[in-house]
């Protein structure tokens, strides 16, 4: 192995070379791991050494793309692979249980590279290779180490004229029993002792630090294992980071979940993941096609509690680190969406690989609108299909938007391409398409637009909607032109791919997740009933009896609007009557208009009657369940970052200026305020708009009493300062 080693050459065979174990199963490097295990226990009882040289060729065919035999004879002067040679050497002098032991570290340094361990995996091997640690010692193997490393000063030097560099193999918090220890001081020159053993030229330190959760002897323990190796194992440069503690994984998963029998055509329902990992902190990030988490739509409580338990119970993931957002689009969604939620977690936690991380903005103002409308007289309406509009004569001002589209990319190191696109943006996805179908609305076909032309067209976008409680798609409710947010949702992906393109991604990103859950006050809204119920009294006893009907009513009124100053009959007739002094034809003009302006002013009373109606039946529902429910209500906050990635949560329909005041407030230039997440309860309006309980859906579909807003904000604030 007298060969020498070009660095950059090497470095790109090399991670071409860990890109190709990607696809290999983890269940073979556990097998050797413990099949070596067995091994080792037997020759401690029976004395006799193993065919260790056999062995660990015959467990490097399984995993390698080359021959180790021809490597150990000296056939390759890759110097990524001098450590099987070592192994052959040591094996060759007889001390197999450093050979062993060598040969288990470096199974184990392979099971650490696999892509998709999940935490008890980890945990597992962790505890195994303490063990034998522990197993290997024995004292009387350390008189023979000096003896040992003049033997073996030939590999030393070779690694030496190589110059190869170091990685750190970090086995940072994964908790676990240490037997038989009874200092933090022994424990140390214990593990540093059976390092050392192995006889490379390397150094190690090992940190023990007190910490909640783990017990030992009566104390609370954390081991931390730093060992710094020469790299006789992968011959990486000192530019190239193999498998450290704190690298930043991704992996993305989606399933379709349309309803059986509601064709969504090419823009169906997903519920999509991406799950993300660095060191002991895991966040997973669900966005669901579907109108809310629980309490409207198709989907149903206990949903999230499900979803969560099952992951937990599969992956072992804090039921505190998952975050689901619901699209608001107002889809059909399967029976089973608890199940494919699941499914698509697990695709995503099983398919994680390292990543880089950026943020960035988009900007997008044409495609929604406020849909809190002031008027003149001080009130507010809203813009619904449920009940009509306000006359235009009425209507002063519209309320804000929020234009920021909030973007998270994730880009793999591998390969250099995007993996996903994390979007956010404030507005209800309820345009629909013209056959009246089922659809992720235009918030799927904006995905569809960033999937299609991002990247090698592998990468997934996931929709996450942020304030979009009072915020409509523009020309929301047209006569004149079918329904379609295709065109909308075009525009909006397009806007997103203009700013994801031009996101620059890092691998230094720090992910933290902050779950929680706070008590805010439920309105009273028996008096605001009652005023309402009088106010409805008052718009019923004002209808009054007309001499029209739809019928006679139709045709006058566009007879009328035809010709403003003769609309009853041609104008030569009007004026005979002038000549004679005769006023029959203005006098019946005048009796036409008097009676289309009652039964105007019927249909527009009645407009206004439906407002009501339809608001106070939301106060009372929620009246009664605030009072059967006692004073507060809990909510689930979650605060996330993500290298300069901030994101704060709330359970509710948080209307616009909510989001634009936290943006503003925040520390940190790229926050991003999300509602509709883990869990629903319902409209969530800032404390002036409940000023106008029962004119908007907003102010009425509302559990909180005004002081909420104070708390959350408070709270989102108090978070975001902490991340």
């Amino acid at each position: 192995m007298s060969q020498s080693c070009n660095g950059d050459s090497l470095v790109s065979e090399r991670i071409r070379f860990l890109i190709s174990w990607r696809s290999r199963t983890f269940q073979v490097a556990v097998d050797g791991f413990i099949g070596s295990f067995v091994t080792l226990y037997s020759a401690k009882r029976t004395r006799e050494p193993p065919d260790l040289a056999v062995e660990s060729r015959d467990y490097l065919r399984q995993i390698l793309p080359i021959d180790p035999l021809a490597i150990a004879e000296g056939g390759s002067g890759d110097c990524g692979h001098i450590f099987v040679g070592m192994l052959q050497k040591r094996h060759e002098a007889g001390n197999c249980l450093r050979a062993v032991f060598a040969h288990l570290l470096y199974r184990f340094l392979f099971a650490l590279v696999e892509a998709g361990l999940t935490v008890r995996n980890r945990l597992y091997l962790c505890q195994q290779l303490i063990g034998i640690s522990l197993f290997l010692g024995d004292s009387s193997d350390r008189g023979n180490r000096r003896h040992e490393r003049k033997k073996d000063g030939d590999c030393e030097d070779e690694l030496h004229q190589h110059s190869l560099s170091e990685v750190i193999l970090d086995i940072n918090s994964y908790r676990v029993r240490i037997p038989a220890v009874e200092t933090r001081e022994n424990l140390k020159a214990l593990l540093s002792y059976h390092i050392n053993q192995l006889g490379w030229p390397m150094r190690a330190s090992v940190a023990v630090d007190e910490v909640p959760g783990v017990r030992h002897d009566g104390e609370r323990m954390k081991i931390k294992l730093l060992p710094l190796f020469a790299v006789a194992v992968f011959g990486l440069n000192p530019a190239v980071e193999l498998a450290a503690a704190d690298e930043l994984l991704a992996g993305v998963g989606k399933v379709d979940i349309s309803r059986e029998g509601s064709n969504a055509g090419e823009n169906p329902p997903w519920v999509k993941a991406v799950a993300i990992s660095q060191g002991d902190t895991h966040v997973i990030i669900v966005a669901v096609d579907a109108v809310a988490i629980a309490e409207i739509g198709s989907i149903k409580d206990p949903y999230l509690a499900n979803v969560r338990e099952a992951v937990k119970d599969s992956l072992g993931i804090d039921p505190k680190s998952i975050l689901i957002n619901a699209s608001h689009c107002h889809s059909q969604v399967a029976p089973d969406v608890e199940k494919r939620t699941i499914d698509a977690i697990t695709t995503a936690w099983n398919n994680r690989v390292p990543v880089k991380a950026g943020v960035g903005t988009g900007h997008e103002d044409q495609i929604q609108v406020n849909r809190r409308l002031l008027l003149k007289s001080g009130k507010e309406a809203d813009v619904r299909h449920a009940y009509a509009l306000p006359e235009s004569k009425d209507v002063a001002a519209v309320g804000p938007i929020d234009p920021e589209i909030g973007i998270l990319r994730l880009d793999r190191i591998d390969n250099g391409e995007p993996l996903a696109v994390v979007y956010n943006f404030a507005c209800h996805p309820i345009q629909g398409i013209p056959s009246g179908g089922n659809t992720a609305d235009m918030t799927g076909f904006a995905s569809n637009v960033i999937e299609a032309n991002l990247g090698d067209g592998t990468a997934m976008a996931l929709f996450l909607q942020g304030c979009g409680g009072d915020i409509n798609p523009a020309i929301y409710k047209p006569v004149n032109q079918p329904r379609d947010g295709e065109p909308l949702g075009v525009r909006l992906g397009l806007s997103a791919l203009k700013a994801a393109r031009a996101i620059q991604t890092k691998a230094e990103s720090p992910l933290q997740i902050v779950t929680e859950t706070i008590s805010l006050p439920r309105a009273d809204l028996e008096e605001r009933i009652a005023t309402m119920e009088a106010e409805i009294d008052q718009l019923i006893d004002s209808l009054k009896g007309t001499t029209l009907n739809f019928e006679t009513f139709l045709p006058l009124f566009v007879k009328y609007h035809l010709s403003g100053n003769y609309p009853s009959y041609a104008a030569h007739q009007y004026l005979q009557d002038e000549l004679l002094e005769k006023e029959d034809w203005k006098k019946l003009d005048e009796n036409n208009r008097a009676a289309m302006a009652s039964y105007l002013e019927n249909i527009r009373r009645m407009e206004e009657l439906t407002r009501k109606q339809t608001n106070l039946a939301l106060l009372e529902k929620h009246q009664a369940r605030n009072s059967a429910a006692g004073k507060t209500v809990d909510a689930e906050i979650v605060g996330l970052r993500l290298g300069d990635f901030r994101m704060v949560t709330f359970p509710a329909e948080l209307t616009v200026p909510i989001g634009l005041g936290i943006k503003e407030r925040s520390p940190h230039p790229s926050t991003f305020v999300l509602g509709y997440t883990n869990g629903y309860l319902y409209y969530a309006p800032t404390a002036t708009q409940l000023l106008n309980r029962g004119g908007a859906q907003e102010d009425s579909d509302c559990l909180f009493a005004p002081e909420w807003q104070g708390l959350f904000e408070a709270k989102a604030l108090e978070i975001l300062e902490d991340l």
